[in-house]
């Protein structure tokens, strides 16, 4: 399966920001792994995604982990994240570290879904 992930974020409508002085922009990725992937090439995604908030200072929050109920609609890996706004997720996107984890996903995964929203 050829995963297809696009490069940049479209600017938001005035419908999509938010003015509040606490909002935030939240990146939501759910990614289940190819039948092939080994619990290796699992363990270093979880490994490269875990390094990237002491590397990328426009992370605000952070958490990810592997799916525990294993559900029929259930995604295997699931990836919380937070920015201040379009821009830093941007740079985070950007940054070459997270180009390397990346790399480790697409490798592995035969799915991602993502949402990116503000609240």
């Amino acid at each position: 399966m050829v995963l297809k992930v696009r490069s940049m974020i479209a600017r938001p409508s005035p419908f999509e920001t938010c003015s509040r002085e606490d909002c935030m922009l939240y990146h939501l990725v759910l990614i289940n792994f190819k039948p092939e992937a080994t619990q290796i090439q699992k363990d270093a995604v979880k490994a490269a995604l875990d390094r990237l908030p002491a590397l990328i200072p426009d992370i605000k929050a952070y958490k990810n982990g592997f799916d525990i109920i294993g559900s029929d609609r259930s995604y295997e890996f699931g990836l919380y994240s937070a920015f201040e706004d379009l821009d830093a997720m941007g740079r985070y996107q950007a940054h070459p570290e997270h180009q390397k984890a990346l790399g480790l996903i697409r490798e592995a995964a035969a799915s991602i879904v993502a949402v990116d929203y503000y609240a």
